[in-house]
């Protein structure tokens, strides 16, 4: 059963909605959203975490933008030190990610330990710009670890919402039952392949810049 989070249509009150609906309906498991830059990835994560945390859920964010996949470990751990999990890193790819996920739960500080620490709670997890920085293997490792501590939840309520600017999430969404959203309409998009993916965000891409030039519009002086 899908969960609604309040995030407004238009948060950072500019004079176009950035969204087109107030609300976001989000199903437990892993979900990729997609948009083009500057599209509202970003605002979005922050309005999503916020409206949880008044609805009394568990939320905790990473930013993995510019970080190897070392620093948003440690940034999972609220760590300074990128070396946190050296020895998870190291282990040998898994496609449930039992190794490192095993590892991130030893410790209360991490994604798996702030996941178990919220017991019955529901938990959600916003992960920014997954793929900045991060190759395939990578990606993939951090997702698997993600699914894996879902399903170590249980039927407690669990959602990863991750942020995307290439396919690769997407990608990994398609092969393992995730969900991929629209940032715009917050609505799920159907992205098969790579050329559809391309398409859509270059559609996406010129909506965008027909939005911006609409608003510069009503500010230049008449």
């Amino acid at each position: 059963m899908a969960t609604m989070f309040h995030v407004g249509v238009n948060p950072n009150g500019e004079s176009e909605p950035l969204y087109k609906r107030a609300d976001v309906a989000l199903d437990a498991g892993v979900t990729v959203l997609v948009g083009s830059n500057g599209s509202g990835k970003t605002t979005l994560l922050n309005r999503v975490r916020a409206a949880a945390e008044t609805m009394g859920w568990a939320a905790h964010g990473v930013d993995a933008r510019a970080r190897t996949v070392r620093e948003v470990a440690a940034a999972a751990a609220w760590s300074p030190d990128p070396t946190l999990f050296p020895q998870a890193l190291g282990l040998a790819f898994s496609s449930e990610g039992q190794q490192i996920a095993a590892i991130l739960e030893d410790s209360c500080r991490t994604i798996g330990g702030l996941a178990k620490r919220a017991g019955e709670t529901p938990f959600l997890l916003t992960v920014d710009a997954i793929d900045s920085g991060l190759d395939t293997a990578e990606i993939g490792m951090f997702l698997d670890s993600c699914r894996w501590i879902i399903r170590r939840r249980g039927g407690a309520p669990t959602i990863v919402l991750v942020a995307s600017n290439t396919f690769t999430p997407v990608d990994w969404a398609n092969r393992n039952d995730g969900t991929t959203l629209s940032v715009r309409d917050l609505k799920p998009v159907t992205l098969p392949d790579w050329p559809a993916w391309r398409d859509w965000v270059e559609r996406d891409s010129e909506l965008k810049y027909r939005r911006i030039r609409r608003m510069a519009s009503e500010r230049r002086p008449a």
